[in-house]
């Protein structure tokens, strides 16, 4: 009986280290600006699927002149109150702050989202702008984005030099 209750503390020690290795936060948080007028900046963050992601945002940024008289309006990561069908998502407002990861489809991340990686690959983030490669050209300010991920795989968040 000693026996068994010694194996089960140890199989339940084993599990609580195996899980703090692999799901205890990174202890470094990555700060990115992110310029309007490029379509995607790259993080630096490498993340695996399944790793959980943490950014929030601050800063100011336009997509360009707006309605008859060009007036340039300044907004910060949650965007402009405007819905554009030709935006790479459409469903979310001009200007918010977006991320993806990899070849994955982008997301919605305003001034703050939590992301689960359905992909590999690096995190990249920009702004919600209309397709094409011109269209970020006439676009003016920065968001500053603080990055925090989970370790959910063994090589989660690994930040390239």
């Amino acid at each position: 009986m000693k026996k068994e209750k010694v194996i089960v503390l140890l199989s339940l020690v084993a599990v609580v280290l195996f899980l703090s290795i692999r799901l205890l936060p990174d202890s470094d948080d990555v700060s990115v600006v992110i310029n309007a007028h490029e379509e995607w900046t790259e993080t630096g963050v490498i993340l695996k699927k399944g790793d959980i992601v943490t950014i929030s945002a601050k800063g100011k940024w336009s997509h360009g002149p707006e309605g008859v008289q060009g007036t340039r309006p300044r907004y910060g990561p949650a965007g402009y109150a405007k819905l554009d069908p030709a935006a790479i998502l459409p469903e979310v407002n001009i200007g918010t702050l977006i991320a993806k990861v990899g070849d994955d489809e982008p997301v919605f991340v305003g001034k703050q989202s939590q992301i689960i990686c359905s992909a590999d690959g690096p995190l990249c983030l920009g702004m919600n702008e209309v397709t094409g490669t011109q269209a970020h050209e006439n676009n003016d300010g920065r968001i500053t984005a603080s990055i925090q991920f989970m370790k959910c795989s063994e090589d989660a968040g690994q930040i390239e030099e």
